[in-house]
């Protein structure tokens, strides 16, 4: 049994190999012209930057590989994405030394490609104050913004959606978080806007 019939296809019983496997990660390839993110995020905010950036969204057991591999712009850290619940949850409480392990080998591996590591705040320090003792490049101190796509024109009014597109907007943010790391900028996108 586990052994392949003549037929070449093995049976249903053959044991796995016990690796782990990469699911499918968004690639690029040179010329970019798009900032390329690699990072610990919640799922929300990884679906509103992936409308505007390449995500590649950093598990505990594949993310050392992906920074190898998909040669990010940046590294960045979420917060409320070791807070909550999810793979990197109590990352930095000191609840969890294993994955304050791999989130500091992520960063030196950041380092050795040349790339920087930023911290986005978007939750208190206090929720994870083992973060604040890593080394950062840069520290980001906001929330993620407002996917454009989320709002409604309508309910919105016409200043709201005015001060959304010039300051609050993910995209607004994520043109910060480019120039941190020198890559390209998601407003160079942006058109005119009309309301």
């Amino acid at each position: 049994s586990g052994s392949a019939p003549k037929g070449g296809a093995a049976e249903p019983d053959t044991p796995m190999d016990g690796r782990f496997h990469l699911a499918h990660r968004a690639l690029t390839v040179a010329p970019r012209d798009r900032l390329v993110v690699a990072g610990v995020f919640t799922p929300a905010t990884a679906e509103d930057f992936a409308a505007d950036v390449v995500v590649n969204r950093l598990l505990p057991h594949d993310g050392r590989l992906l920074v190898q591999r998909t040669d990010p712009d940046v590294l960045v850290v979420q917060l409320s994405a070791c807070t909550g619940d999810g793979p990197w949850s109590l990352t930095g409480t000191g609840l969890a030394p294993d994955l304050d392990r791999t989130l500091a080998e992520l960063l030196a591996e950041t380092r050795v490609s040349g790339r920087s590591a930023v911290l986005w705040r978007d939750a208190p320090p206090s929720a994870a104050p083992g973060l604040a003792r890593l080394a950062w490049d840069a520290v980001v101190d906001a929330d993620t913004g407002v996917r454009l796509g989320r709002l409604d024109p309508v309910a919105e009014g016409r200043e709201r959606l005015r001060e959304v597109f010039r300051a609050d907007s993910t995209r607004v943010r994520l043109s910060r978080l480019a120039g941190l790391a020198g890559a390209p900028d998601p407003l160079d996108l942006r058109r005119v806007a009309v309301l």
